[in-house]
C-alpha cells in the first residue's frame, strides 16, 4: 500500500545519501512490480547497480517470456551508474537464486542495499540504509537494516533494534551475510536441533503464538521440508541473538502479494491490505542510547503479527500435516492444502 499524499512536498527521492552503496536488485518473472521498484532506485540514482535474475522454469507456459520483459526493464539505466548483472538461464528456484546471488554480491561489495522485485522504497529509505550500515559497520551483534516495519514509532527520526528479520527491503553487510551463507545446510539443521535453540526461541518470542509458528517452521527444516531462506537466517539470527535495525516508519511497500509471489503464504495473497502505508522518516536520526534488543517494539510487532492467517489454527494444522507426512505426498497435500488456505485466509485479510 503506498500513500504518496505524506510525503513532504520537497522530499527528493533519495535525498541527502552519498549514493555511494551498492543497491541489488532481485528480479524474475514479472515484468509489472518489476517497473515500480526499478523506477524508485532510479529516482535515487545509486552509482553502483547489481541486477540478478532467476531463469524461467521449462514446465511453466509463457514464463520465458515473462523473464525477458523483466530483464528488459532494467536495462533502461538512465544515470550515471556503474551496472553489474548475473542473469541466471536455467531456473535455480527462490532459495539457491537468493543465497546463490547474494554471495556473488558479497565477493565483490562489503556491503550493499538489497531489494527484490516487489519491494518499493520510500524516497528517504537509501539514505537511512546507508547511514545505518555506516554506523554499526563494526558492531557483532547488529546483523542487517530492515526497511519495514509493523509498528510505526511515533516520532519520526527514531529507529530500534530488534530480534526479527523483515525480509522486504534490507541492507547487510558482507561480515553477517558470509557467517551464515558458508555454513552448509546439514551443518546448519546439526545447529539448530539442539535444546539449546528450543530455549533461543522460547527466550526470542514474546508471544505463546508466535513460539508455536517459529517451532513449528523449525520442525519443517530439520525434516528437510521446504523453507524460504529468509526462515533460516531468522533461525540463524535468534540462535547468534543478533539483532536488525527497524525504522521508525515503513520505508518499503510490498506490492507482490499474490499470483507470481515466490512464497506459499504470499501467493495465495494472504495478507492484501495488512501491509503498513509507505511512509518516510526524518533526519537527522536519534540514536539509541545502547545497541539492546526494544522488546515493547516486538511485542507489537508480535501482537500486528499475531492476527495474521500464519499464527491461526488452521496453518498450524498444515504445518503438522507438513511434518508428519512423507514428502513424497506433498504433490497431493499442496493442491488439497491450497484449497484450504485460500478458504480460511479470505477471514483474515
Amino acid at each position: 500500500m503506498i500513500n504518496e499524499q505524506i510525503f513532504p512536498s520537497d522530499m527528493e527521492p533519495g535525498a541527502g545519501w552519498k549514493r555511494e552503496t551498492p543497491v541489488v536488485i532481485f528480479i524474475f518473472r514479472r515484468p509489472e512490480t518489476t517497473a515500480r521498484v526499478f523506477k524508485a532506485v532510479s529516482e535515487a540514482k545509486p552509482k553502483k547497480l547489481f541486477i540478478i535474475a532467476d531463469g524461467p522454469r521449462e514446465n511453466v507456459a509463457g514464463e520465458k517470456e515473462l523473464c525477458r520483459k523483466t530483464r528488459e526493464i532494467v536495462e533502461k539505466v538512465n544515470w550515471d551508474c556503474e551496472v553489474t548483472r548475473n542473469y541466471s538461464e536455467v531456473n535455480l528456484g527462490c532459495n539457491e537464486r537468493m543465497i546463490s546471488g547474494t554471495d556473488w554480491v558479497f565477493d565483490q561489495v562489503e556491503e550493499a542495499i538489497i531489494l527484490e522485485d516487489d519491494d518499493v522504497s520510500s524516497p528517504s529509505f537509501f539514505r537511512f540504509c546507508e547511514e545505518m550500515l555506516e554506523k554499526y559497520r563494526n558492531v557483532p551483534s547488529v546483523s542487517c537494516v530492515c526497511g519495514n516495519t509493523q509498528a510505526p514509532m511515533a516520532e519520526r527520526n527514531r529507529y530500534s533494534f530488534s530480534a526479527y528479520f523483515l525480509v522486504h527491503g534490507r541492507a547487510m553487510w558482507k561480515r553477517s551475510w558470509r557467517e551464515f551463507s558458508s555454513i552448509p545446510n546439514e551443518s546448519l539443521k546439526e545447529m539448530f536441533s539442539g535444546r539449546d535453540m528450543v530455549e533461543a526461541i522460547n527466550s526470542t518470542a514474546l508471544l505463546k503464538k508466535t513460539r508455536r509458528l517459529v517451532r513449528q517452521v523449525l520442525r519443517l527444516f530439520l525434516r528437510d521440508r521446504y523453507v524460504t531462506w529468509d526462515w533460516q537466517w531468522s533461525f540463524f539470527c535468534i540462535k547468534n541473538k543478533t539483532l536488525s535495525v527497524i525504522p521508525a516508519r515503513n520505508l518499503i511497500s510490498n506490492i507482490g502479494m499474490g499470483a507470481g509471489a515466490q512464497g506459499a503464504a504470499h501467493d495465495l495473497g494472504l495478507f492484501p491490505s495488512r501491509e503498513p502505508a509507505l511512509d518516510f522518516i526524518e533526519f537527522p536520526l536519534r540514536h539509541p542510547s545502547a545497541v539492546v534488543r526494544d522488546e515493547s517494539y516486538d511485542r507489537m510487532h508480535e501482537q500486528f503479527c499475531a492476527s495474521s492467517f500464519e499464527y491461526s489454527f488452521v496453518f498450524a494444522l498444515i504445518l503438522w500435516m507438513k511434518i508428519i507426512i512423507p514428502v513424497s505426498f506433498h504433490v497431493g497435500l499442496k493442491s488439497y492444502s491450497t484449497k484450504v488456505m485460500r478458504f480460511f485466509a479470505k477471514f483474515y485479510s
